[in-house]
Order: C-alpha cells, then sequence, then structure tokens
C-alpha cells in the first residue's frame, strides 16, 4: 500500500511534537516513579504489575493525591453548585431571565454529575495529573445523544502552541488491536498485514500504533458541512505505512488541555509534583536509609571468634554453641546508629513536600469538634495560596467545559425556551465554589470594612449615606455568597413595592392632616360658640 502524503504529514508533525517533549517524559517519569505511580512514560509497565517498588516513603503520593481530592471538591464539587449562568449585559434582569438561567444552570450540573458523560471520573484523574505533572487532558466525544468526557493518559497526548500561546495542533498516540481497528473504520483501506491480523483469531489481539491528530486548518469550505470541511481537521493515521484511517472534522476543539502553570515559550505545565520531586527522592534515599539503619539496630551484625560451633543463629530462643572454657563469645557490634536524629531529618523533608502540596494548609487541626463550616473555611483559606492556579484553570478548564455543554444541550433540545430579553446577549459562568467564593472574599470584607468606617461619619452627618447605592450594595454582597438569584426580588419589582408604599404612605398622611383639619375645625367652632354665648 503506497505511503499517503497526508498521512506522512501528520506522521512528520507528530515526531516533531515527540522529539520537543522527549525532555518531560524524562522529568515526568520520575514524578510517576515516586509521586503518581498510576502513570508511565519512558518505562512501560504491564497491567497489574506492582508499581510502588521504589516507593519507601508515601507522603508525596498522599500529598499528591489529597491535594487533587481538595480541588476537585471545592472547585467543581458534582454535589454542589459551582457555576451560575448570567448575562453581563442585564444587569436588571427580570423573573423571567433569572429563571431561565437558574434553571439552565441546574440542568447542566445535573448532566455532569451523571456517570454516562463520565466527567466525574475524567476530572477526578485531570486533577491528578494537574498536581503531579503540572499538564492534563481531557478528550470530548460528541455524539447525537450523549457528550462525553474521556480522560486521556498524559503520556499519549502532544501539543503544539503558536506565537499567541493558543494550542494549534495535538496529537494522541495510542494502540488499537487489528479486530478492533477494523471493526471501527471498516471503509479504510488498511494495510495487509492489518486486515490479516484482523481476519485470524490468534493474531485478532495483535495492537497497532495509531496517531490522531487534531489541527486547526488553513482553509477549508464553511458553507458545506462536510467533515473535511470544519475548521478543526480530526486525521486518524496508522504509524505503520502512513496509512489514513479516516479524515474528518469538529466545529470546535475537542480536547481541553489544562496546565497548573507554564513558564513562557514552554508547552507544557509544570505541577507541585514535579517542583518537590527532588525532596521526595531525597526523602525516599533517607527513608530507605532509616530503614536500612534501624534493622541494623535491632538485628546488628556480630562479632564471631573462630571457636564457635555450628551454625549462627539469630532468631529469637536459638542456641549458639561454642568450645567449654573458650573466653571468646559471639557478641553483636555497636553501630553507634542515632535513630532519632534519622526521624527528625525525615520529619523535616516529609514537612516540607507537604507544604509544596499546600497541606500544612489542608490539614484540619486537632481538635475534639469543628463544624462542617470551619473544616470548609479552613480548606478555603489553605487553598487561597494557589489562586494564581485559578485563573488558569478558569480560562483552560472549566470556561470552555461550559461553553461545549452549553452550546451542546441547547442544540439538542436540553433547555427551556430563551425569554426574548437574552436574544443576541452574552451568557457567561459565574462561579460560585467554595474556592471561587475564598477567592472572591476580599471583596465582601472591603465592603464591611468601608461601611464600618463609614458609620462613625455618618452618625454625626447623616446626609453621608445619599452617596451610597444601598440597593446595589446590598445585591453585590448577596451574589458573592453565590446564593440562588430566584430569591432576590427584580429591582423594577423592588421600585414599585417602594412606590406603592410612599403613595400609600401619602395617602395615610392626607388622611390623617384631614382628621387633624377637622378636628381643629370643630374645636374652633366649639371654642367660638362658647365665647359668644350671652350671659346667664
Amino acid at each position: 500500500m503506497p505511503t499517503k502524503p497526508l498521512g506522512q504529514m501528520i506522521l512528520n508533525r507528530f515526531d516533531s511534537a515527540r522529539t520537543d517533549r522527549s525532555n518531560w517524559d524524562s522529568h515526568w517519569q520520575d514524578v510517576a516513579d515516586l509521586i503518581v505511580p498510576t502513570r508511565d512514560f519512558t518505562v512501560k509497565r504491564t497491567p497489574g504489575a506492582r508499581r510502588r517498588r521504589q516507593i519507601y516513603d508515601p507522603t508525596a503520593v498522599d500529598a499528591n493525591e489529597s491535594l487533587a481530592a481538595a480541588v476537585h471538591g471545592l472547585l467543581n464539587n458534582p454535589a454542589t453548585r459551582w457555576f451560575l449562568l448570567w448575562s453581563p449585559e442585564l444587569e436588571d434582569r427580570d423573573q423571567q431571565v433569572n429563571a431561565f438561567l437558574y434553571e439552565c444552570t441546574t440542568r447542566m450540573l445535573t448532566y455532569l454529575a451523571s456517570p454516562a458523560t463520565g466527567f466525574p471520573m475524567a476530572s477526578s484523574e485531570l486533577y491528578l495529573d494537574l498536581c503531579g505533572f503540572g499538564t492534563g487532558g481531557v478528550r470530548i466525544v460528541e455524539k447525537a445523544t450523549n457528550l462525553r468526557f474521556v480522560g486521556n493518559p498524559l503520556s499519549e497526548l502532544y501539543f503544539v502552541e503558536d506565537d499567541d500561546g493558543t494550542i494549534q495542533q495535538a496529537y494522541r498516540a495510542f494502540e488499537l488491536r487489528a479486530d478492533e481497528i477494523a471493526r471501527r473504520w471498516p471503509k479504510a483501506e488498511l494495510p495487509v498485514d492489518v486486515k490479516r491480523a484482523a481476519g485470524d483469531p490468534k493474531q485478532a489481539a495483535r495492537k497497532f500504533g495509531i496517531v490522531h491528530a487534531i489541527y486547526r486548518r488553513e482553509s477549508y469550505d464553511p458553507s458545506r458541512r462536510t467533515g473535511i470541511n470544519k475548521p478543526i481537521a480530526s486525521v486518524y493515521v496508522l504509524q505503520k505505512e502512513a496509512a489514513v484511517l479516516s479524515e474528518g472534522g469538529f466545529d470546535r476543539w475537542p480536547m481541553l488541555i489544562v496546565r497548573w502553570s507554564k513558564a513562557p515559550g514552554e508547552n507544557y505545565g509544570r505541577g507541585p509534583g514535579m517542583h518537590a520531586i527532588d525532596a521526595v527522592k531525597t526523602l525516599n534515599v533517607m527513608m530507605y536509609d532509616l530503614l536500612v539503619s534501624g534493622e541494623l539496630a535491632l538485628r546488628p551484625p556480630l562479632n564471631v571468634p573462630a571457636g564457635v560451633e555450628g551454625p549462627i543463629r539469630t532468631a529469637p530462643g536459638s542456641l549458639i554453641y561454642y568450645k567449654g572454657g573458650d573466653h571468646n563469645r559471639v557478641t553483636p557490634v555497636q553501630t553507634g546508629i542515632n535513630a532519632p536524629i534519622g526521624f527528625e531529618f525525615v520529619q523535616a523533608f516529609q514537612q516540607f513536600v507537604e507544604k509544596i502540596f499546600f497541606l500544612d494548609r489542608l490539614k484540619l487541626p486537632e481538635r475534639d469538634r469543628m463544624t462542617a463550616e470551619e473544616i470548609i473555611t479552613r480548606r478555603q483559606q489553605g487553598l487561597l495560596q494557589a489562586s494564581p492556579v485559578l485563573a488558569r484553570l478558569y480560562a483552560e478548564w472549566l470556561t470552555p467545559l461550559i461553553s461545549r455543554v452549553f452550546h451542546w444541550m441547547l442544540r439538542h433540545g436540553k433547555f427551556p425556551t430563551p425569554p426574548e430579553q437574552l436574544v443576541g446577549r452574552r451568557i457567561e459562568p459565574q462561579y460560585t465554589s467554595p474556592l471561587a467564593q475564598s477567592m472572591r472574599a476580599n471583596e465582601t470584607v472591603s465592603i464591611r470594612s468601608a461601611l464600618a468606617d463609614i458609620a462613625v461619619i455618618a452618625q454625626a452627618r447623616p446626609e453621608v449615606l445619599d452617596n451610597l447605592d444601598a440597593d446595589y450594595t446590598f445585591r453585590a454582597i448577596f451574589g458573592m455568597h453565590g446564593t440562588d438569584p430566584k430569591t432576590l426580588t427584580p429591582l423594577r419589582m423592588v421600585q414599585e413595592i417602594r412606590r406603592q408604599r410612599q403613595e400609600k404612605a401619602a395617602t395615610e398622611q392626607t388622611l390623617l392632616d384631614a382628621r387633624d383639619a377637622a378636628a381643629a375645625a370643630k374645636d374652633a367652632a366649639t371654642a367660638i360658640d362658647k365665647i359668644g354665648a350671652p350671659a346667664a
């Protein structure tokens, strides 16, 4: 089968991206060996193989899992309303707009929490990779009846950025069985060896390498809705003989690439695991030496004279024979091991590793009782140190994710009919997760501090309160806590209530004034009658 130009072009680009990532593979393998043992890069282990043989201190493994769980729980916990749709162009939204956006948010959250989408599992795997390696990827598989999220191993992903930092090319290298290739691409012109293996039951399980290339097309015909005329190209290529299995496309970028933090000029990110790897290596060696020293202290080497008869037995209760009258005894060698100093060094490095993973702030204090609110508040404050990471997670992960889900559900009729006020308006997510609220807590504190300082002046000069927009301040504080906007009365209704209250007060005042005037007139008439009456 001749080599196809498109397939060869894809493989040439893929080889270039793989070469650019070669340095990262060695770093990531170090992290995988000691921090995230379920991943492989330069080392390929068989499924089910033991992966913790090199780990003597599990502090880094536990720290990575704890940080990933904390970020997952405080950023997009499926059990909470971690975002809310709103339109920044409609500040004074009526009840119909509020109800529509709130219902859309509820349906999106319910859909994302469903196991059928795979989102809970994919996001959990993503956070493990982010905290360990600093880079992770989630593939979005769009079907007619379902939108599924798949967490791909980082070892399979390669991508290239342009000068603006936008990912222009992404590649996924993986293997498939021969029978799966024939079943998935029945119309593809397969190489002879793949066909032969797929048709032979004994060779059907033989695997072949495949590269899935995703890149932005430079030219296409948008008027034609075929796969090869979409802005995002999707090409599957067999690495053997560069055979193209399929060529299609996407309207939107189908893969979410997320970085924990990134240095300028680099494609891949860096996470706490990469920052901690040198300390983790040192800690691992120290723990190994401490275990050896402990064994030496418990079972020290022996000084054995030549006159001892029989084998040397060191088990508890065993007997060692030597010749009578011989004063040469079997004695232990005093190694002078100082185990407490070793423990102090190990504990110091353990605390340092935990600090890199923010566990010094996430761990709960040793107290008899803590309320759920205290637990959440402490974890929120602990993750405030990771605040620079939050903007990147929003930009590369949550905002594109919400946009894809919203447009897919809208196209497939998963939402109620939108009100006319929203036609042509921009809709954005407002994050209301515990971590997002922690990041916005400074705004609430600033408002409270300002009001406390103003109160002193207002006592002497109450008219200064005319400068305060009380309605806006009230609604701003209310929104910072992520409360359901339907609990707020629309502003125009508030104004109507106030108008009616003022009219009622004015009417009551008019009636009161009329009653007072009538009473005064009656009193005046009575007084005149008394003055004008003739004397008896």
